[in-house]
């Protein structure tokens, strides 16, 4: 049976949250349930760690954040302008049936940075969706990104800057995918690593 997605944690309307030195975990029954809004790249499981929505700003610092299922940190109806930082950060989606995203960034004016942080995702570790290209996306500062398909994945944008630098990607399969969009990276001084050979 479909399960409506859990979430361990939301920050919503205008709040500006700052976690620190927190261990967050979420784990899902090993089941293979698509998320109903997965675009056809097969999120599974019936659960998301963390969301922000609305006008909310959100800070993870220092934090170690696990689940298996649907994605670690979401954006869901913002308002649009709002703020994810991830910095000095571990994040890890993983399991025997473990397919979703690290963070997601999607709406107009949000941005999503991982800052000198370990991200490992079985899925994408950084998903795309910015639509008009207000949007901005960041892998900065030292991060060390790995997983079992690929880093970057990217679909139904319009030119969002998509920022590496020195910054560490290695992936299972290609390190960036991008579909369907027209997104503008800037990459420097990083190391991306392909198991495919197809950066």
């Amino acid at each position: 049976q479909p399960q409506i997605p859990t979430v361990l944690a939301l920050a919503s309307g205008t709040s500006t949250v700052t976690v620190k030195n927190t261990k967050m975990t979420n784990i899902c029954p090993e089941d293979t349930w698509p998320g109903c809004f997965s675009w056809q790249v097969g999120f599974c499981g019936s659960n998301r760690l963390a969301q922000f929505t609305d006008a909310a700003n959100v800070t993870y610092d220092g934090c170690d954040l696990k689940t298996n299922g649907w994605g670690i940190l979401s954006i869901d109806g913002t308002d649009g302008g709002q703020t994810m930082l991830v910095k000095n950060t571990r994040m890890e989606l993983s399991g025997s049936k473990a397919h979703g995203y690290g963070a997601f960034c999607i709406g107009d004016r949000n941005i999503v940075s991982f800052d000198h942080s370990n991200v490992h995702v079985d899925g994408y570790p950084l998903l795309v969706r910015g639509m008009i290209g207000a949007a901005r996306a960041e892998i900065v500062n030292g991060c060390e990104v790995t997983g079992n398909r690929n880093g970057v994945f990217v679909i139904g944008d319009k030119n969002t800057p998509v920022t590496i630098s020195d910054s560490s990607i290695v992936t299972g399969k290609s390190t960036i995918v991008v579909k369907g969009s027209a997104t503008d990276f800037h990459i420097t001084n990083s190391h991306l690593q392909a198991g495919n050979g197809t950066i």
